[in-house]
């Protein structure tokens, strides 16, 4: 999603404020005419319709700053420097309301921590990524029964290994769900190179309508097959560097340049 405007903390919560006075005008406006029919012992036929998702005495109020922290997420794209399930672990604590009022104080005292946490984000990425890689197993053989489970080499990450992530299923038979090691190792690629994750993610290059099993992005070729088993070809500049942050995730400091703050 393109923001066409970069509102300040200060433009957020002037909207709040006004979005709270309008909320509570229209409320106000629809009690009055309630009121009106009750007089000619009518009923009114104006009805509100509530979308809140909660019911507790400051649930407008929630709801609006639900959408302003939501805001400040997009505008920053944090998604694409953290690891899928992290992500998905902080929307799920927004969709339940789960944050601090949105103020000024607390909306720049986030923005002021922004860099330490996606610096801290990346860090976690790469240890992930490196040791569900080089500790990952895969299968030989075909289909599900009978098949041997492999081990992979131990050694970093190699130019060409192979890993179990049912990305095949994932694809064309929806039978898993949420995102998988591909999806984290293609936004790793991306920061170590100083780039932003494009628009069209190398999973969502594949279509469930046609056969082509195979896609790529500027730093990794993938094939998807069956049996579950994913191979992957690293280009050699990106492995070097995969392995390099894989072996000490914290010396990625401020001398790498992360896209999000070059903007």
């Amino acid at each position: 999603m393109e923001l066409v405007k970069r509102h300040t903390v200060s433009d957020i919560f002037q909207i709040k404020v006004e979005l709270l006075r309008q909320i509570g005008d229209l409320q106000k406006l629809n009690n009055a005419i309630d009121e009106g029919y009750k007089k000619l012992d009518g009923y009114s036929p104006l009805r509100l319709e509530n979308r809140f998702d909660n019911y507790d005495k400051n649930r407008e109020e929630k709801h609006v700053d639900r959408t302003c922290w939501l805001y400040l997420i997009k505008l920053f794209e944090l998604q694409k420097y953290m690891l899928c399930t992290d992500y998905e672990k902080m929307m799920e604590d927004i969709d339940r309301f789960n944050f601090p009022v949105f103020t000024v104080e607390n909306a720049e005292g986030y923005l002021g921590s922004l860099k330490d946490i996606i610096y801290n984000n990346v860090r976690e990425m790469m240890r992930s990524v490196f040791e569900r890689i080089t500790d990952s197993h895969y299968y030989t053989g075909n289909g599900f029964r009978g098949r041997a489970e492999k081990k992979r080499n131990n050694n970093g990450i190699d130019k060409h290994f192979i890993i179990t992530t049912y990305d095949y299923s994932r694809v064309f038979e929806y039978w898993r769900r949420g995102p998988s090691i591909t999806d984290d190792l293609e936004k790793l690629c991306y920061i170590l190179n100083g780039e932003t994750l494009p628009k069209e993610t190398i999973m969502q290059q594949f279509n469930r309508f046609e056969p082509d099993t195979t896609a790529e992005n500027k730093y990794f070729k993938i094939k998807i097959c069956k049996n579950g088993n994913t191979h992957y070809w690293i280009k050699e500049s990106t492995r070097k560097k995969l392995n390099l942050y894989g072996a000490d995730p914290s010396s990625i400091g401020e001398g790498m340049k992360i896209k999000v703050f070059q903007n």
